[in-house]
């Protein structure tokens, strides 16, 4: 072997030893990443177009496949920080009932997707943001209403889902529970709507219009007439659940965030 050829073979080895010490380095810290992260039970809601349910065969029901805007960049979150569960966990049910859920004491869980407010702050740990959105006041197209500020939100009838951001909104502004009808689905609203129950819904602009071509409601026969909030939404998380795994599932999406190309394809997919 002459001398060139020695140090060809010696260069190789010490190239082949960096990769398999980094290699190694990587597979240590993806254990250790995944002993510290907690596995939590998930809540979703149909709450398109960030979280629902899509049937890719229509006559069969267990067809059923979490899907939206926010599911999706959670599962690339899941896959950046070796997350110990899967998109196929998530637990699909009623605002109300995961909204209770998530604030038992020691129970390790969390609900997708919500709005930061000042109310909500203490009363979990939050990941976020997932992404704009606004929540709004509808009301049919040929109604005489107009709200120009604050002060003309208490003369009106509502309808909101139980619990939700734009009940808690509306409460905030003073006006009386009775006036607030609250409901479990968005069906329910356009009912009330309908058999004039409530004269004004609020809701987050994005699923409103989502859900209404869905149920084959037209969103031309309804206006928007008050912005109510503009707030991004986030993953929030029981209390119990350690900073550790906070932080991880932060920087999580910090980093699925990052790829531009990625977060593009997901507005492309859901909201144009």
């Amino acid at each position: 072997m002459t001398r060139l050829t020695r140090t060809l073979f010696s260069l190789f080895i010490l190239i082949l030893i960096a990769l398999l010490s980094t290699s190694l380095s990587y597979s240590a810290e993806s254990i250790k990443n995944t002993e510290k992260i907690e596995k939590l039970d998930i809540y979703t809601e149909i709450f398109p177009p960030y979280n629902y349910i899509i049937y890719p065969n229509k006559k069969d029901p267990a067809s059923a496949q979490l899907t939206g805007y926010a599911v999706d960049l959670l599962n690339a979150v899941f896959k950046r920080i070796n997350a110990p569960q899967t998109i196929s966990n998530i637990k699909i049910t009623s605002w109300a009932t995961a909204y209770a859920l998530i604030q038992e004491p020691k129970v390790k869980n969390m609900l997708f997707s919500m709005t930061k407010t000042k109310e909500r702050l203490a009363l979990f740990k939050w990941v976020g943001p997932i992404t704009d959105h606004s929540i709004v006041l509808f009301t049919k197209k040929n109604s005489k209403i107009n709200i120009f500020s604050k002060t003309d939100l208490s003369n009106y009838r509502y309808a909101a889902i139980r619990n939700d951001i734009g009940a808690l909104l509306l409460a905030n502004e003073n006006i009386l529970s009775q006036q607030i009808k609250q409901y479990q689905s968005f069906e329910h609203i356009i009912n009330a709507i309908n058999t004039n129950q409530a004269e004004i819904f609020a809701y987050s602009k994005q699923g409103a219009l989502y859900l209404m071509r869905q149920h084959k409601v037209n969103p031309e026969d309804y206006k928007i007439i008050y912005i109510l909030k503009r707030s991004p939404l986030y993953y929030a998380f029981n209390l119990s659940v350690s900073d550790t795994t906070i932080s991880i599932y932060q920087q999580g999406l910090d980093k699925a965030k990052k790829d531009k190309t990625f977060i593009d394809q997901l507005k492309q997919k859901y909201f144009q």
